[in-house]
């Protein structure tokens, strides 16, 4: 689904959707009661490795999905748009983490933490 790699190459973030055993989506149901597994990596240095293995049975709601989508769209076109960006959050309700968005001051760039 989505990789990030800082600038230097050093730090990379992998999150993959995938449809394993907790796949749980019903068309009709509320966005908050539908849940699809993922992956994840954060890799640091090519040393450190952070992850959420399919094993580990990991879930987003579509409702997670949604708002990260949203908040992630909604940084970039402010900062094509050159609006200087809030501080902006996102976490999945099962809180695995935590992602923000902020203003670096650099062209072209946003700053991202987890």
């Amino acid at each position: 689904m989505a990789k990030l790699t800082s600038k230097e190459n050093n730090i990379i973030m992998e999150i993959n959707l995938i449809k394993g055993k907790r796949f749980d989506l019903e068309i009709g149901r509320s966005d908050f009661e539908n849940w699809i597994p993922f992956t994840f990596n954060l890799t640091v240095e090519g040393k450190e490795v952070y992850s959420y293995t399919e094993d580990h049975d990991a879930t987003f709601s579509m409702q997670d999905i949604k708002f990260m989508i949203t908040r992630f769209e909604c940084a970039i076109e402010d900062k094509y748009k050159g609006i200087e960006l809030k501080r902006v959050g996102w976490a999945p309700i099962e809180m695995y983490f935590n992602m923000e968005l902020y203003e670096p001051y650099e062209e072209n760039e946003v700053g991202f933490e987890i």
